[in-house]
C-alpha cells in the first residue's frame, strides 16, 4: 500500500514544471582593486549584517604579506579600505574568514615560503575581538603525524562549543590527505582523515567546505583542485570524530562554498570549466544532488589559472551574495553579485467543500515562486505535517492552488494544511524548499 501511495505522489510531482529559487538581485559590484593577480581573499557577513572583506597583498619589500581589510555597513552601503589588519611572513596562499557565535572572529592563513629547492607550508590562525580591525598575532597550527599542513576551508563552530576546519597536508607515507582538524579550546586539535588523493593532486588546490546541517550531523564538499573532476560530498553524524567515505556528486567544479539558505536548502558556488567561470547550484537532499545550474560570472581565463575561489555569504533580508576575484593584466577587481531568495508567504484562503459522494474539494491563494503544493490531512486539528512520503500525512502534491480529495470517508471529521514547495527532487524531511504550512482547515 505504502509503495502505491509513493508511485502516486511521484507521479502527481513529475507532471509539475520546476522553477528557479534562485532570482538575480543587484548587477555585479566592485569592491576593491586589487594589487596582485594571485592575491588571495575571504569575505563574511557578520551577524551585525555588517559585510567584511580581507585580501592579501606584498609589502614593498616582498618578505611580507600584507592583509587589508575592506568593510561595507550593509548590502547596499559604501565599501571602505584598504586598511591594514595584519602582517605575516611569507606569501599568503590561503585566506579564510568565519564568526564564532559570541561575535569573535576567527582567521585562518596558509602561507608559504620558498627557499632554494623547497617550499615550506605553514596554517597560522590569528583572532579578532573588534569586528576584524585588529588581530591577534597569529600562532602556527601544529599537529603530529603530517607536514605541509594547510587549511582548506573556513572554520565553523559547531553546536557542542567545538570547532572544526578542514586541512590538507602529506601524511607520514607523503601521501595527499583531507582532514579536518576539531578542538574545544582552539588550542589542541583533534585531527581526522577523511579522504586520501592520488599522489599527482597537488595540494595547493584542494578544498573543503564543511557546515552543521543539525547538532552534530555535518556535510560537506571536497574539491581535488580539477575543475573537470567532480566534488565530493562527506558526511559525519558524530560531531566530526568519524566521517563516511566520500561520494561523488553530480558537480563538476573546483574550491566550492557550501551555505544553507534560511529553510534549510543547500547551496554552492563554484570554479567550472564548462562554462568557463563560476557557476551555482542547490540541492534539496543534504548535497546528495544539484540542480538548477546558474552561471553567476563567465571568464576569459582559465578559472585556476589566477583565480581565488568564490566565496557565498546570506544577509539577514536572506540575499545571497556571491564574492569573487576577476584577474586582469596587472592586479585583479574583488567583485561580488547578489541573488534573491524571497521568503514563502504562508498560504491563505484555504476553503473546503464537500460534495454529494463525500469528495472534498480544497482551493486556497496562489503562492509565488512555488513549484508545487503539498497537502496534509489528519484527523487532529492541531496536527503537525509530516512530509515523509511513506509514514507522513501528505495525500497530494499538486501543482495548482486546488486539490480534491477522492479518499476522504464521509463518516470522518478531516483537517487539511498546504504548505508550498520550490525546486525539490524526492522529498527529504531535512532537505529544505518547504514554506510554512497554512491554518487547519476542517470538513465533516
Amino acid at each position: 500500500m505504502k509503495s502505491i501511495r509513493l508511485l502516486f505522489l511521484l507521479i502527481l510531482f513529475l507532471s509539475c514544471s520546476k522553477i528557479d529559487p534562485l532570482t538575480w538581485g543587484d548587477n555585479h559590484t566592485r569592491i576593491a582593486e586589487l594589487p596582485g593577480a594571485r592575491t588571495v581573499f575571504t569575505s563574511h557577513i557578520l551577524k551585525s549584517g555588517e559585510w567584511l572583506a580581507v585580501a592579501s597583498g606584498k609589502d614593498p619589500s616582498g618578505n611580507y604579506s600584507i592583509l587589508n581589510s575592506y568593510r561595507c555597513p550593509a548590502r547596499n552601503g559604501a565599501w571602505t579600505g584598504p586598511d591594514s589588519a595584519l602582517k605575516l611572513g611569507g606569501d599568503c596562499r590561503r585566506l579564510y574568514l568565519s564568526q564564532m557565535e559570541d561575535g569573535l572572529l576567527s582567521l585562518l592563513l596558509g602561507t608559504e615560503k620558498i627557499a632554494e629547492d623547497s617550499s615550506l607550508f605553514q596554517t597560522f590562525m590569528a583572532y579578532s575581538y573588534d569586528y576584524g580591525r585588529l588581530y591577534t598575532v597569529p600562532k602556527p597550527v601544529q599537529v603530529q603525524g603530517y607536514h605541509s599542513l594547510r587549511p582548506a576551508g573556513k572554520m565553523i563552530e559547531l553546536s557542542d562549543a567545538s570547532r572544526l576546519f578542514p586541512a590538507a597536508a602529506h601524511n607520514m607515507s607523503d601521501h595527499p590527505v583531507m582532514l579536518t582538524l576539531r578542538s574545544i579550546d582552539g588550542e589542541h586539535w583533534q585531527v581526522v582523515p577523511v579522504a586520501v588523493f592520488p599522489d599527482s593532486i597537488d595540494l595547493k588546490q584542494v578544498s573543503a567546505s564543511i557546515l552543521q546541517k543539525e547538532p552534530g550531523k555535518l556535510i560537506g564538499l571536497i574539491s581535488d583542485g580539477d575543475p573537470q573532476h567532480k566534488i565530493e560530498r562527506i558526511s559525519s553524524n558524530d560531531w566530526g570524530r568519524t566521517w563516511a567515505e566520500p561520494a561523488e556528486t553530480n558537480i563538476a567544479g573546483a574550491n566550492a562554498d557550501l551555505i544553507r539558505t534560511w529553510d534549510g536548502a543547500l547551496v554552492s558556488v563554484f570554479l567550472d570549466a564548462y562554462p568557463n567561470g563560476i557557476s551555482m547550484q542547490t540541492s534539496f537532499d543534504g548535497g546528495r544532488t544539484w540542480e538548477n545550474e546558474k552561471t553567476v560570472w563567465s571568464a576569459s581565463l582559465p578559472v585556476l589559472s589566477r583565480f581565488s575561489g568564490p566565496v557565498l555569504g546570506l544577509f539577514p533580508d536572506h540575499t545571497l551574495a556571491v564574492t569573487y576575484t576577476n584577474p586582469k593584466k596587472m592586479g585583479a577587481d574583488l567583485n561580488a553579485v547578489f541573488f534573491t531568495l524571497s521568503d514563502f508567504q504562508v498560504p491563505a484562503g484555504l476553503s473546503a467543500s464537500k460534495d454529494s459522494e463525500g469528495h472534498v474539494s480544497l482551493r486556497w491563494n496562489a503562492i509565488r515562486n512555488a513549484d508545487y503544493y503539498l497537502v496534509f490531512r489528519d484527523l487532529e486539528e492541531n496536527f503537525v505535517p509530516d512530509v515523509h512520503p511513506a509514514q507522513g500525512n501528505i495525500i497530494g502534491m499538486p501543482c495548482a492552488n486546488q486539490f480534491k480529495d477522492l479518499s476522504a470517508d464521509t463518516s470522518m471529521t478531516y483537517f487539511y494544511r498546504i504548505a508550498p514547495v520550490r525546486g525539490r527532487g524526492l522529498l527529504d524531511p531535512n532537505g529544505g524548499g518547504i514554506g510554512q504550512p497554512s491554518e487547519s482547515i476542517g470538513v465533516q
